[in-house]
């Protein structure tokens, strides 16, 4: 008995997902790399741009995620590829670095 599904080839839409993922997640650290000190509106786009990336490559990978986040009485459930997207686009590491290295550095007298 054969299962629907059970080709191992990839169908047209996973397809463009998986290209579009590639070049979203791979160009936004291209970009980084190219412009080390982006404007506030580049840096969003790279942002957005590399969280679709990784919401589409995480279409691919079996299994279910699930993200919670809440602060200020604002809370974000997502599950699948959008848990993804939702990871990579709140947490925030080059933000929070730069913050944190700004709080220890003595101020100038």
């Amino acid at each position: 008995m054969e299962f629907l599904g059970n080709d191992p080839a990839l169908l047209p839409h996973e397809i463009i997902a998986l290209v579009l993922g590639v070049i979203l997640f791979f160009g936004s650290i291209a970009l980084a790399i190219i412009y080390p000190n982006p404007t506030n509106f580049q840096y969003t786009v790279f942002r957005v741009a590399m969280s679709l990336g990784a919401g589409f490559l995480g279409s691919f990978i079996g299994g279910m995620l699930t993200a919670h986040f809440s602060w200020a009485n604002v809370g974000i459930k997502a599950g699948g590829a959008a848990a993804f997207f939702t990871i990579v686009y709140l947490l925030n590491p080059p933000v929070s670095r730069i913050l944190s290295k700004k709080s220890k550095d003595p101020p100038n007298s």
